[in-house]
């Protein structure tokens, strides 16, 4: 009787993973900027505080995360993480106020931090052993990927139907 080799699970979770960022390359901000400044009568920099909130939010979130890596699933926490940054952004094509803006993008960001590449990375060393850095890297060309892909439709999107669909189809 012949073997039939099976691809490992490990390089599914890498699909998986990569896919993710591939889809994760949606960030409307920079392609919507001046659209936003419009809409709430100001400038590049207050409109652009959003930003900082979203990095410092995720950046102290991942803190945490790392400790409840060690007892919980990583994929709880993509799944979670996944959900709540794309309603955040649904309900940001909803904003009329810069301080509603700043404060889903606060959400935004912490919920980032659960699905951050901190998550991802933990998730492929669960699977791989030999290979991690191979792994790793195929999972990273999904950023670039989705950067060819994803940002000339975002951009598209703008142009044509404005900043509020634009956060649509990012939380979509």
């Amino acid at each position: 009787m012949k073997k039939i080799n099976k691809v490992f699970y490990g390089w599914w979770m890498v699909i998986a993973i990569t896919v993710l960022f591939v889809t994760g390359a949606a960030a409307p901000f920079a392609v919507v900027l001046k659209q936003l400044m419009a809409q709430f009568h100001t400038g590049r920099g207050e409109v652009s505080l959003s930003q900082s909130i979203t990095l410092i939010a995720t950046g102290i979130t991942g803190i945490f995360v790392g400790r409840l890596l060690r007892r919980f699933s990583p994929k709880s926490f993509m799944l979670w993480g996944s959900v709540v940054t794309g309603v955040s952004l649904l309900l940001l094509s909803l904003a009329n106020g810069l301080w509603l803006f700043y404060f889903l993008y606060l959400i935004a960001g912490i919920a980032a931090g659960f699905n951050s590449a901190i998550a991802l990375f933990a998730l492929l060393s669960r699977w791989f052993t030999r290979r991690w850095g191979t792994a790793i890297g195929i999972a990273l060309t999904g950023g670039g990927i989705g950067s060819i892909i994803i940002q000339p439709l975002v951009g598209i999107i703008a142009q044509n139907y404005g900043w509020r669909a634009t956060y649509l189809f990012a939380g979509c």
